[in-house]
């Protein structure tokens, strides 16, 4: 890598950071008025201008694809993480949120020596048993009351999880275009229908906000894949802890939310166990750029 293209690479990871902040701070800001399920639906749906801007850019050739399944199966698991973190986040402060968030690498591990049969030695042990110290450090059940909204986003992560598992297949042979336009092609019906069962009619400014949420997401993916390819790995993911911090920032300012330590530092513990672990794990096996932390 030159010095420029880690700059780059640098660069473009502290805006992807920015960016899932931003999204979950827009996502946030119309829950009052607006049910989660119905937010995860327009998070998809409102995408789709810009994944049509990608297609056309790259070619229709880029989303041929002999795993079509395998999109719908991944569809179906990240809905059922998207419903869940949308709703959750309405109750949820947003620095919580994304220390949960951090979680999801770790239990992908769990996930794939459970339902995989993968190896657990003792490198993924121990980074499972400080995922779950961190986790509970920034939920600390029994010191404060836990409601749904922690509890759900929890659940979420772990449908995430599962989606890690299905991209590292779909990583191999596809292109980021084609999974970004299978999952909104899949997602968009299946969202729209759990979505109409509570449906509500937003206002003008609730589309507005979520026609620039869309556009945040699909850039923040975007750019966590330009880091990935033009910078290393261990100069890129130390900075995805950012995110933590925008989400404390935005949370403070837009949502009166007072910054919490105790759950900055649970998610530093997460981050710390889930980076490490990916650092080893890249240097033993140089397995594929891990995909984002974030679920939405």
């Amino acid at each position: 890598m030159t010095g420029r293209a880690q700059t780059l690479g640098m660069l473009a990871m502290l805006a992807s950071c920015f960016a899932f902040a931003g999204l979950d701070a827009m996502a946030k800001s119309v829950s009052d008025t607006l049910p989660g399920v119905q937010i995860a639906f327009f998070r998809v749906a409102f995408s789709w201008p810009f994944i049509a801007v990608m297609v056309w850019w790259q070619g229709l050739g880029t989303v041929r694809s002999a795993k079509v399944r395998l999109h719908a199966l991944r569809a179906g698991v990240q809905s059922g993480s998207m419903l869940l973190f949308f709703t959750g986040l309405a109750t949820t402060p947003l620095a919580q949120v994304v220390a949960i968030e951090f979680a999801s690498p770790l239990m992908a591990v769990a996930l794939a020596a459970l339902l995989m049969g993968e190896a657990l030695p003792l490198r993924r042990v121990l980074a499972l048993l400080a995922g779950v110290v961190g986790l509970l450090v920034a939920v600390r059940p029994g010191m404060i009351a836990v409601g749904p909204g922690p509890l759900m986003i929890i659940g979420s992560a772990v449908f995430w999880a599962g989606t890690i598992l299905i991209v590292r297949h779909l990583g191999r042979t596809e292109s980021s275009t084609a999974q970004v336009f299978y999952v909104a092609l899949f997602l968009t019906p299946i969202n729209g229908l759990v979505a109409l069962t509570v449906w509500q009619t937003p206002s003008w400014a609730d589309l507005g906000i979520m026609l620039l949420a869309a556009g945040m997401g699909t850039a923040a993916l975007w750019l966590y894949g330009e880091a990935l390819r033009l910078a290393d790995l261990t100069a890129v993911m130390p900075l995805d802890f950012t995110k933590i911090l925008w989400a404390s920032l935005f949370g403070w300012v837009f949502f009166a939310e007072q910054p919490d330590l105790l759950t900055l530092a649970g998610g530093l513990i997460i981050f710390a166990a889930a980076l490490i672990l990916t650092l080893i794990e890249r240097g033993i096996e140089k397995a594929a750029p891990p995909p984002p932390t974030s679920i939405d």
